[in-house]
């Protein structure tokens, strides 16, 4: 990727051509750090397009800090993702969980969802 430091704005915007996050594929994303000269908490806000497994993601949201739990097979679901997920927080030490706001819209395609009914039956 490559990055531009705005000194005026205060802002480090990095734009992410091709990248990994654990099995997913980060493409045409964006990275921007604010506040890097001035007092004060910073603050970082990522706007990431990823794709790959359904199983990746599902195993990326199970660890902590998230801890995503499921009431199905995760370990033998198939299927892929295209999701935009947007992330921001302040550059604080010991960033409470509640600080950090995550929002996304995203697709599944080809899905294999083992035991995904069983609490309806």
């Amino acid at each position: 990727g490559k990055g531009l430091f705005d000194l005026q704005k205060d802002v480090l915007r990095i734009k992410v051509s091709d990248a990994k996050i654990a099995s997913l594929q980060a493409k045409d994303s964006i990275v921007e750090i604010g506040n890097l000269v001035n007092e004060g908490p910073g603050t970082v806000a990522l706007d990431l397009n990823l794709h790959g497994p359904l199983v990746s993601a599902l195993d990326y949201l199970s660890k902590e800090p998230i801890h995503l739990e499921s009431e199905f097979d995760t370990a033998n679901t198939k299927g892929d993702i295209n999701v935009n997920v947007k992330v921001n927080f302040p550059t604080t030490e010991d960033l409470p969980l509640e600080a950090v706001k995550i929002d996304g819209k995203g697709q599944i395609s080809n899905a294999y969802i083992p035991g995904i009914m069983n609490r309806f039956t």
